[in-house]
């Protein structure tokens, strides 16, 4: 009987790591054990346990292909993910990680102010990279608690005026956080676009 095992890759991301559960043919060593699999063991012969798990109680199934195996484990996980910085253990959290957001907003009398949000998910001290806008930009930065129904809402940096590019350059350039992880990045080329 073959036992099934999950497959995860943890992919360096500048800095951080990633954890994702990842398609298995992007890795070759992957790749060249799961064609060895399936050359030699094309079906599973499924042991209670996974039976328990994967197959429902109207179905009489006993061998699963290896590609529907892999589908109805994959589609019965929750979604975690994991960042680890040098120098710190790593840490997992359940549920998808969320983006970091960069807002403008137009305040009385024509003023404009960037709010950023979520740089805790990613270790940044909110106060830190505040202040770090703060002197580089030479404007007013206040910190604040979000509002919301979640225990730990997170915190939001209010900076005057448009700092997108300020706050883009720091995130891209000094924490090496990927564009995909980042929303507001297209303020960025808007504002450009005037200019």
């Amino acid at each position: 009987m073959v036992t099934s095992s999950l497959f995860f890759c943890v992919c360096p991301v500048h800095g951080f790591h990633i954890l994702s559960s990842v398609n298995l043919c992007e890795t070759s060593l992957t790749l060249l054990l799961l064609m060895s699999f399936l050359f030699v063991y094309r079906m599973v012969t499924l042991d209670p346990t996974l039976t328990k798990m994967l197959i429902n109680k109207n179905e009489n199934v006993e061998i699963l292909a290896w590609d529907q195996l892999f589908e109805r484990v994959f589609s019965k996980m929750n979604k975690c993910h994991q960042i680890t910085f040098q120098g710190q253990d790593p840490v997992i959290r359940k549920g998808k990680i969320e983006a970091i957001e960069i807002k403008v907003e137009q305040r009385t009398g024509n003023k404009k102010v960037t709010l950023i949000r979520n740089l805790e998910s990613y270790g940044i001290e909110p106060q830190e990279f505040a202040h770090k806008i703060q002197i580089k930009a030479a404007c007013s930065t206040a910190v604040t608690q979000l509002l919301g129904k979640n225990i730990n809402p997170g915190m939001q940096i209010l900076a005057q005026g448009n700092q997108v590019a300020l706050v883009a350059n720091f995130l891209l350039d000094d924490y090496r956080i990927p564009k995909k992880y980042i929303n507001g990045l297209d303020l960025l080329k808007s504002n450009k676009k005037k200019k």
